[in-house]
């Protein structure tokens, strides 16, 4: 790390979850944070990377509690990926271009994306979802 010198090893995003946590890296310029933050976000599609972490205002001196909060944090930040977020219009629109695409290739007919099984289909990878009926498409 070119901030607090530590030896960074693993995966490509290592690095870059070092300088987001101000623990880890207590010398890294907030600007940096918030950037890295940002570019996290836009990477791996999730927003809730480019609001500020919380941090506490206690200190907490007994090292069980330390660890305890480290194993809730980790568990928060890894339950991230699993949560479904809202689409954004930019989303639903090229959703619905690539399904258009999927149903002209394939030769289906457009009346698929009001079948059952489809919408329940469509529920289990991304709840948040809506598909357009087949007059919009």
């Amino acid at each position: 790390c070119n901030y607090c010198s530590a030896s960074i090893e693993g995966r490509d995003d290592n690095h870059l979850k070092h300088l987001i946590d101000q623990k880890t890296c207590p010398n890294a310029p907030d600007r940096t944070r918030a950037e890295v933050r940002g570019y996290l976000a836009t990477k791996k599609g999730n927003q809730d990377l480019l609001s500020p972490p919380i941090t506490s205002t206690t200190s907490e001196s007994n090292s069980h509690s330390q660890g305890q909060t480290s194993v809730e944090s980790r568990k928060r930040r890894n339950l991230l990926g699993y949560v479904d977020l809202p689409v954004t219009p930019e989303q639903t629109n090229r959703a619905h271009f690539k399904l258009l695409r999927f149903i002209v290739h394939s030769n289906i007919p457009f009346s698929v994306t009001e079948n059952w099984f489809f919408r329940h289909f469509l529920d289990e990878i991304r709840p948040s979802y809506q598909a357009p009926s087949r007059y919009v498409l």
